[in-house]
């Protein structure tokens, strides 16, 4: 082990499904094709830890299988990729699981620090691995972006510490140059220095224990008496990329996906809609793409981004246009600029408008210009949709309706005209 003297820590391999670590050239023991469970145990490489702090995590985490389901219900969304990356850089297949104990993979998960998304960059080292941050998109938040960087982040420290995946792990949370200084300290004591004989704060020294307490409650859930919910082998996600602006409401609406979903894929998106400059690259459930692509076919650039533009009256404030265009004070703030809720009579707003009442403009229809249709027996969405040439995903997307809804006796639809 890298900069190790002193006493040895008992930290060893284990026999089954976690082994020692391989080089990164190492080949994948064979796994079910069709279980991503399985994949990730054939990847486990990093040593095992016998140290009091891993047994009292995976207590903790064998005690709250709640908390598990849902940290790996969000997780289901982002694991596969977060494999195949980790995988195609024949890295430990651990470091899948880091998203877990950094952010309980939520992709618009913020710090008090300031970290954010799923892999917690900071700002200076989000810069530092390329994810760009402006006002309308966060690169941190962005789940392939993210994802790139920080495993480029993990190797650049697994080099800079001489092969030491615990010290790499370590100087992840803590910064390099602190671990660095922990292991200068050691050597010029004398003493070990083994990630966890390093005078580090006790954040950090918890962080690996922490990863190999959940990776062995991964690799063998049934010594611990947790049932891990079957998650497949397949991607999740597929991308799509415009050719301009895009907004989540809309694409949403012609992929016939709901909105919450794309908001937990796209969560770099601050305002619901990609950046004037780009990246306009939305990701969306497996299925989902075709049908946004096709739609992407036959519609405008101005059909993709609604957005309304509005004049303060005398006496309105920002919450105030915030609830008339159904939308957040942050969002008009962040839109315009604005480091205040002061604003003036006459200032012209720029108001992004996602997903909710102003969203009846979906693919350009105007709000204007509609008809009533009163269900009858045998109408279905699809039927509707037909009828009157427009996409099932914008019926429902304009009555607030699912795609999968079924339709009662005389009930009213609101259907826009091309």
């Amino acid at each position: 082990m890298a900069f190790a003297s002193g006493a040895a820590r008992n930290w060893f391999p284990v026999s089954g499904d976690v082994g020692p670590a391989r080089s990164r050239s190492s080949a994948v023991t064979p796994y079910a094709a069709d279980d991503l469970w399985a994949r990730l145990r054939a990847g486990f490489a990093l040593p095992a830890v016998a140290d009091r702090e891993v047994r009292n995590y995976q207590r903790w985490y064998a005690s709250r299988p709640h908390y598990l389901t849902r940290v790996f219900a969000r997780g289901q969304l982002y694991l596969h990729h977060i494999a195949e990356e980790v995988e195609r850089r024949g890295l430990p297949m651990e470091l899948a699981l880091l998203p877990a104990v950094e952010s309980g993979f939520l992709a618009d998960a913020e710090s008090p620090a300031g970290a954010a998304g799923l892999w917690q960059f900071i700002p200076s080292t989000g810069r530092r691995f390329g994810l760009e941050q402006n006002e309308w998109y966060d690169g941190r938040r962005d789940v392939v972006d993210a994802t790139r960087a920080a495993l480029d982040y993990l190797e650049f420290l697994h080099d800079e510490f001489h092969g030491d995946w615990f010290h790499a792990l370590a100087a992840y949370n803590a910064g390099e140059a602190r671990v660095a200084k922990a292991i200068a300290r050691n050597q010029r004591r004398g003493r070990s220095t083994h990630f966890l004989d390093l005078e580090l704060r006790s954040e950090t020294r918890r962080y690996v224990p922490k990863l190999i307490a959940l990776r062995n409650l991964v690799a063998a859930p049934e010594k611990f008496g947790i049932t891990l919910s079957p998650l497949p082998n397949t991607p999740y996600f597929a991308a799509v990329t415009a050719d301009s602006q895009i907004d989540l409401g809309i694409a949403a609406a012609l992929s016939q996906t709901r909105l919450a979903t794309l908001r937990q894929l796209n969560a770099a998106f601050l305002h619901d809609i990609s950046a004037p400059s780009g990246p306009h690259r939305v990701l969306l459930p497996l299925g989902g793409e075709a049908l946004l692509r096709k739609a992407l076919t036959r519609l405008a650039p101005e059909q993709l981004a609604r957005r309304a533009q509005h004049r303060v009256a005398p006496g309105e404030y920002l919450a105030l246009i915030a609830r008339k265009y159904d939308t957040d004070v942050e969002t008009i703030k962040r839109a315009n600029d604005l480091r205040s809720d002061l604003i003036r009579v006459g200032q012209l707003l720029t108001i992004p408008m996602s997903g909710g009442a102003g969203h009846r403009t979906v693919a350009g229809l105007d709000v204007g210009r509609h008809r009533v249709h009163r269900v009858r027996a045998g109408d279905t969405l699809w039927g509707i949709a037909q009828r009157y040439e427009v996409y099932v995903a914008q019926l429902a997307h304009w009555n607030a309706l699912h795609v999968d809804d079924v339709l009662t006796l005389n009930q009213q639809l609101i259907v826009y005209e091309p």
